[in-house]
């Protein structure tokens, strides 16, 4: 999909923001509550993302605990807040099973839009995979940017 929605964000100028999101501590909650849970919980965060996805945008399962946004129309300041918003909601989510209750998720994110990594799907793609990997570094629980000027990334919680 990336090449697909990167091909007329060019051709018209406008950005197209990527968001790689990693979920936190998966492996914590598939000890504690069993992998049924750890996958209910995957399967929850698939259905947030697509619950506040806009008409155009797209939201995946890309492996694993990890997830993808293609944001089109959108930089990647704007995907920033729009991400953070997420990341507060599942903060907040309390789940409950049978082997207790499970509260103050999170998550870790990179975020680049075609502005600042400008190039081929795979420069794109790979400048928010930088940027999740940074956060993932620097403890999780947070969302970079990518900041080309710095060649590296800038954080915001």
């Amino acid at each position: 999909m990336l090449p697909a929605l990167l091909e007329p964000a060019l051709r018209e100028q406008e950005p197209l923001a990527v968001a790689m999101i990693d979920l936190d501590h998966i492996q914590a909650i598939n000890d504690r509550h069993g992998r049924d849970a750890g996958d209910a919980l995957l399967k929850s965060f698939g259905e947030l993302l697509s619950k506040q996805a806009r008409t155009g945008d797209v939201a995946c399962r890309s492996g694993g605990e990890e997830f993808c946004l293609l944001l089109p129309r959108t930089d990647a300041h704007t995907a920033r807040r729009r991400v953070n918003a997420l990341l507060s909601w599942w903060r907040d989510a309390e789940f409950r099973f049978d082997t207790g209750l499970s509260k103050g998720h999170a998550f870790s994110a990179g975020i680049a839009d075609s502005f600042l990594a400008p190039g081929a799907p795979a420069d794109l793609l790979g400048a928010a995979q930088a940027c999740l990997a940074e956060a993932k570094r620097l403890g999780c629980n947070r969302v970079l940017v990518f900041d080309a000027d710095a060649a590296g990334q800038e954080g915001a919680d």
